[in-house]
């Protein structure tokens, strides 16, 4: 890695992207589009974060609209989820705890050692406090179904750093 920038690695992109791509495709069939983002704006719906720390340290935000998170819950969990329920927060989790460690293997076979936080859901106002620390982030936009979901991977800058560490 080159530490000298602030720009996040492709090891770390290829690893989030590719991380969709199989979980996706080994829980729903079918392997979601990589959309281009150059005028996707945010979503509003169900989010959840979790923090890699080791060699490099990054954050991976996932986020789906509501109504795409209606049509997968009965495909991830075999039954449908009332959106306003706890329940669906847990689903967001749950399945970015399933990404996340698709991630870590991913990072193994890079010979870099990395270890995750616990998922956490958040807020859009979380969101926006998150957003605020001098961070570098990518978002990948994918497609699937009826909607468009987004997976924010984040990188601090230079002699800034994140919220908190796995296990703290």
């Amino acid at each position: 890695f080159n530490y000298d920038n602030d720009e996040i690695s492709s090891e770390i992109i290829n690893a989030n992207t590719d991380s969709i791509l199989y979980t996706f495709k080994n829980i729903f069939g079918k392997e979601p589009n990589l959309e281009n983002n150059s005028n996707k704006k945010s979503i509003e719906g169900f989010s959840a974060v979790i923090e890699f720390t080791g060699d490099t340290d990054f954050n991976t935000i996932l986020s789906i609209p509501k109504k795409l998170a209606i049509s997968i819950a009965p495909k991830f969990c075999g039954f449908d989820i009332d959106c306003d329920s706890l329940n669906m927060k847990d689903m967001v989790c749950e399945l970015i705890n399933i990404v996340a460690s698709n991630i870590i293997k991913q990072m193994s076979n890079k010979n870099l050692n990395v270890n995750m936080s616990l998922p956490t859901t958040f807020s859009e106002h979380d969101y926006a406090q998150l957003l605020s620390i001098d961070l570098n982030s990518e978002k990948l936009y994918f497609s699937m179904m009826d909607g468009v979901f987004v997976v924010i991977v984040s990188t601090a800058k230079l002699g800034a750093s994140f919220i908190r560490k796995p296990g703290n």
